[in-house]
């Protein structure tokens, strides 16, 4: 990774003096598998819509993804939000392009000599982004809240003794379960959402939860208990995509 920010830095002529963000785009197939031929004639389109967008933009490509790097100066992040959705809007009305999913992660500002920093940012936020893929496909690292924290430890191991126990046994042993258990926190506790949300009656969804509270011992009466269960199963999924075999590294 540093030698690709040295080499963007002596090769592009960044200006010391400027601030700038790192966008990254990040490509995933829906159907068949993106052939090269048409990641190049997609990446193609892609950086041709970005130059109406983005004239004085600088990019780079690294392991079938697209990396631009954008002057900060005088263009706020919601700003740059709406210029990337023109982007992937344009590309998405080409019949050729319909099973493509693109991520777009951002970083903060940054001067040149910490791009290492804004390209890490960039890529954290798209771990977040992979998390999170059914709801949001652009997002800045300021977006992601308090995966920041977890992203910053540059140890995602680290954060193995976060997860209580009785969510890894859960995660060993009742994947079903697990899942009531997301979806039941996700929609505050909610059960007949929940069971929409699973194709499942409610009174199966009460079932599990009260198979939890009773095996698992969970309270879900405690604010607090509840946000730990929530948090860690976030962090799950993130030491999940960040073993070596995953896509994003």
């Amino acid at each position: 990774m540093q030698e690709d920010i040295d080499e963007t830095i002596q090769y592009l002529n960044l200006d010391k003096e400027k601030q700038y963000r790192i966008i990254v785009f990040d490509f995933e197939s829906l159907a068949d598998p993106l052939t090269p031929s048409l990641f190049t004639r997609y990446t193609d389109a892609l950086l041709n819509h970005s130059i109406i967008e983005f004239p004085e933009k600088l990019y780079v490509t690294r392991q079938r993804k697209v990396i631009l790097i954008v002057p900060a100066q005088q263009t706020d992040i919601q700003r740059i939000k709406e210029k990337l959705r023109t982007i992937l809007k344009s590309l998405s009305k080409n019949s050729l392009y319909s099973q493509i999913k693109t991520y777009v992660a951002l970083s903060n500002e940054v001067k040149v000599k910490d791009l290492p920093l804004g390209y890490k940012q960039a890529f954290d936020t798209l771990k977040f982004l992979r998390l999170v893929n059914d709801t949001q496909l652009i997002a800045s690292y300021q977006d992601i809240g308090i995966y920041q924290l977890f992203a910053e430890t540059g140890n995602t191991e680290s954060l193995r003794r976060f997860i209580p126990e009785n969510i890894w046994k859960l995660k060993d042993e009742n994947i079903e379960l697990l899942k009531t258990l997301r979806t039941f926190i996700d929609v505050n506790q909610n059960y007949s959402e929940t069971a929409d949300l699973l194709y499942v009656h409610p009174k199966t969804v009460r079932y599990r939860i009260d198979k939890l509270k009773e095996q698992s011992h969970m309270n879900f009466a405690n604010p607090e208990e509840t946000l730990h269960y929530s948090i860690a199963l976030r962090l799950l999924d993130l030491i999940e995509l960040n073993k070596p075999t995953d896509f994003v590294r």
